[in-house]
């Protein structure tokens, strides 16, 4: 648990979950994932143009 910023521990102590996305794009442009949890499905996409970039997320209630 060292390891996650103040936050992170205030939350877990407070029993709450945290989902937390970081981008690591290994050079691609674009990537889809569906991540099951232990409490429902993430889905997050996201998109790297020369101009832009675009992240989609979704998380099914309760989750």
């Amino acid at each position: 648990m060292d390891r996650y910023p103040t936050i992170y521990r205030l939350l877990y102590s407070l029993g709450l979950d945290v989902i937390a996305i970081k981008l690591d794009s290994c050079g691609l442009l674009y990537a889809p994932a569906d991540v099951p949890t232990a409490h429902g499905l993430v889905y997050v996409a996201w998109k790297i143009t020369k101009a832009t970039f675009s992240l989609d997320l979704t998380i099914q209630k309760g989750t």
